[in-house]
Parts: C-alpha cells; structure tokens; sequence
C-alpha cells in the first residue's frame, strides 16, 4: 500500500487557501501595475478634457447666432453710414438732390461712401427708386441681398456661414429703413471687408472661448476633484492595495462621514472587506485543521489496522462473551479504517458520490442500534419501527453514517440527563411515499437551542452541546444533499428533537 502520495495530497490539497494568500503577485495586481505606467489615463486628466471639449462645443452653438448678428450688425451699419453721408450732403434746397449738389459734393460723398465699403446708394420715396451714388468698381458677383426688416434668425446663421466660407471677392445687396429713420435705402456693399471682419471677430471669440473654457474646467475639475475623483481615487488604491495583502488590518478602508453615494460605496466595501477577512482567516484555519487532521487520520490507520489483526485473532476464541462482542469489535473496526481511508483518498472536504444499491433499511437501523449498543441500553429506550421489509435505494455506508451521527448526538443528549424519571427513549422509523425513503430520527432529549438552528448543518458552527464540533450535522447534510435528498429538524410540541430525512429513489 502506497501511503506517502495520499498523505502528499491531502497537504497539497488543504494549503491551497494559504497559497492564495502569498506574497506572489497575482494576475490582478500586475495588470494594475502595468496600468499605473501608462500617463494621461486617469479620471482626472479625462475629466479636464472633456470638460474642455463640452464647453467649447457650448460656445459653438453661442457663436453661431453671435457672427450671425454681428454680420446684420455691420450690413444695417452700411445703410446708416449711407443715410448720414445723404443728410450731410443733400442741399436745403427741396428739389432734386442731383440738381442742388455741386460736383465737389458728389466727389465727397462718394469718397464718403467709399470709406465704409459702399459703391452703389439708391433711396425709395413714394414708391420709386432714386439712384444717389454709384462708384465705379470692379464687376463683382452678387453674394445675395439682406433685408433689415425681414431677414429671420436661421437666414441669417445661413448667411453668415456662407459669408465665412466663400473667399472670392462677392457684393451684398441691402435694403431697409436704418434704425430710428422711416426713409428706405438700398445699398450695395462690398462682401470681402464684411468677410475680413467677420474673421477677426472669429478670431477674437475663439481666443475668448478657449479661454473661459480653461478657466471654467479649472473650476469644474478643481470641485469635482475634490468631491468625487479623489474619493474614488483612494477607493481604488485601496482595492489594489487590498488584493495584494486582503489579511493585512490597515488595508480595510475607513469610512468617511459622507452621506452620498461614494459614503455608501465605502461603507459596503469595508463591510465586505472585513468579512472577506474573517472568511479567510476562517480558510486558512480550516486549511490548517485539515492538514492536522489528515496527519492524524494517517497515523490513526495505521494504529488501526494493526488493531485488526489482533482482533482477528479473538474470533478464535471460545469464550461466549468474546464470540457475541468479537464481530460488533471487528465490524467498528473495519467501518473506522474505511473512513480513514476515504479521507486519505479524496483529501477534500467533499464527499465521496454516492455508490447506490438496495438497502434494507430495518437491517441497517439494526446494525446501528447494535454498534451503538443501544438495543440493550439501561436507561435509553430503543425501537427500530422500520418495516422489516422496506428496501430503498441509497449508498448503506453514507446513510449509515448519516444516521450514526444523528444517534450518536441523541444518545449523547439523552445519557447526559440524570433524572431516572424523565423517559429516554430514541425511535427510527420509515415508509416508503411517492418514489422516495422518509426516514425520521426521534428523541426525547432537550432537542435543539434555538441559536444552534441558525447555522445547524454548517460545519465548525452548528454544534449545540460542550465540546462538540458541528460536523456530524454538517456530514450528514452533504451526504443527503448528494442523494438528491433532504434532511430537516421538524418542529413540534413534545420534548425532544425529530430529524426528517427524505431519500427519493433514482
């Protein structure tokens, strides 16, 4: 029998939880590593730009209508400029204006004209069209005409983009009453120092932009910073730092007083943290536990079968009492060294699958009141109400386990009670229903604390009596649950406790 490569299994199958915990760095820990190396990457940097990005992109929606009115603005100041240079020149005579200016006016005016980018100066009284002025110009093509007093909002955003976008050299026909005169005028005007203008004002509102767009994401990264990027900022750290040692106490996030959100996240994340803790710690004790117990088991077979052989030895002998105690002797035994090595074997804390085959359940109950001698105890009643002939399907060594656990911890229970007059009695009884085994373990004993039912099929947690470990309820709920069963403590009103186990059949 090869020993050493099952005892090496069982240690390398419970230290996996104290390896998951070394200094080793993981996976996470050099992804996040290889993160931190590459710049300009963080919520903050990101935060900046796009807080750039959205109020620049404010400011084009604002300059749109902005260019566009400052275009209306210098078209409507051609026709003032052209109405003053007629007031400043017309004679006070009322006739026509051609007759009463001298030439020496008309060369003014139309140097005056000339300076603010007008070649051509019509007026409109009763309802006809009078030429004033008209200079001479290079022919240019017409870019469209503007009326003052009904030129829309989205007409003239149209007009201003075409304005910016076409660089030949184009003339604008304008027309309308200046502001605070009822006299009409049309006026054509040249378009490229309209154009030259309009670029300077562009110039002028980018600059403008840019800047309140720094300054305003200053401010907003600056609050924002200091609200949330830094608190999550640390949350992150923290994250990190956590994964690489999760044991270590100063790595648990301390809860800030906030009462938003990022006050909320830190509360739960230490939360979870600190349980995160005790579950490891809980492993590694466990892993430990195991080690030790693997160890123990080990050395236990071997003390065991070298007890075997000498006990073999007692069925050669002719004494009664040795003849009737030998087999019950040999068959603990030889059940004992079965466990160990299922233990050795699979060196987990699962169990086996189940080897299923017919049972007669009344013959295994017998076996077991007969190991646990309680088919002739002095003070514990003892009734097996299994149906002689009831046969079910389940693995005999597990559901004898099973049950050896539940009556073992009655028995415990029950001999523990030094009153003579209190009935101790321990029951197992069964039937078959509907394709599955209903088993029911009963006791009049004390039955179960209520703070033992919370975590009652838990290992290390559900033990109710001094000194106990929890394990026999846990083992015998794993090994249910494997048969695709159920096993429950029934509530009920005499003393005592009832354990229902439920076995369907495959």
């Amino acid at each position: 029998m090869n020993e050493q490569p099952d005892h090496e299994l069982i240690q390398r199958s419970t230290s996996e939880a104290a390896l998951a915990t070394s200094e080793s760095p993981t996976p996470l820990a050099q992804t996040l590593a290889s993160r931190k190396k590459v710049r300009f990457s963080g919520l903050s940097t990101k935060l900046l730009l796009l807080t750039m990005g959205f109020v620049m992109l404010s400011e084009i929606f604002v300059f749109l209508p902005s260019v566009a009115k400052f275009r209306n603005d210098w078209l409507t100041d051609r026709l003032t400029r052209a109405q003053t240079v007629l007031l400043l020149y017309q004679g006070e005579s009322s006739g026509d204006a051609d007759v009463t200016r001298t030439r020496e006016e008309n060369s003014r005016m139309e140097a005056a004209l000339r300076s603010f980018d007008v070649v051509t100066l019509a007026q409109k009284q009763d309802g006809r069209r009078q030429l004033v002025a008209m200079l001479e110009h290079d022919t240019s093509e017409m870019g469209g005409q503007f009326d003052v007093n009904e030129t829309g909002a989205f007409q003239s955003i149209r007009d201003a983009v075409d304005t910016l976008l076409t660089p030949q050299p184009r003339s604008i026909l304008v027309r309308g009453s200046p502001p605070g005169s009822n006299q009409l005028f049309e006026v054509i005007a040249l378009e490229e120092p309209l154009r030259a203008a309009m670029l300077t004002y562009t110039r002028n509102v980018m600059i403008l932009s840019l800047i309140i767009s720094l300054l305003t994401a200053a401010m907003v990264y600056l609050a924002l910073s200091i609200l949330f990027v830094r608190p999550i900022r640390n949350i992150a750290n923290n994250m990190v730092a956590f994964s690489q040692n999760p044991e270590a106490k100063d790595n648990v996030i301390e809860p800030s007083n906030r009462s938003d959100e990022l006050g909320v996240a830190e509360y739960v994340l230490c939360s979870m943290q600190k349980e995160l803790q005790g579950t490891l710690s809980s492993q590694k004790h466990l892993a430990n536990l195991g080690l030790a117990v693997s160890k123990v088991n080990h050395d236990l077979r071997n003390i065991l079968a070298s007890v075997q052989l000498i006990s073999d030895r007692l069925t050669s002998l002719p004494d009664p009492e040795v003849q009737r105690f030998a087999p019950k002797l040999i068959a603990g035994i030889d059940r004992a060294i079965g466990y160990c090595q299922s233990t050795l074997v699979y060196g987990s804390a699962r169990e086996e699958d189940p080897k299923r085959q017919l049972v007669n359940l009344h013959d295994l109950v017998q076996e077991l009141a007969s190991l646990l001698e309680v088919d002739d105890h002095k003070t514990i009643k003892w009734n097996n109400r299994v149906p002689k002939d009831l046969e079910f399907d389940a693995d005999p060594e597990q559901i004898f386990r099973v049950l050896m656990n539940l009556s073992r911890n009655a028995v415990k229970e029950l001999e523990a009670m030094d009153n003579d007059a209190v009935v101790k009695r321990l029951c197992i009884k069964a039937h078959k229903e509907n394709g599955a085994t209903q088993i029911l373990v009963e006791d009049t004993g004390p039955g179960i604390p209520e703070r033992a039912k919370v975590h009652m099929f838990e290992a290390f947690k559900g033990s109710f009596s001094k000194g106990g470990t929890g394990l026999g309820l846990a083992i015998a709920h794993e090994i249910v649950t494997a048969h695709g069963g159920t096993i429950k403590l029934l509530e009920k009103d005499s003393p005592g406790a009832s354990f229902e186990i439920i076995i369907p059949d495959r």
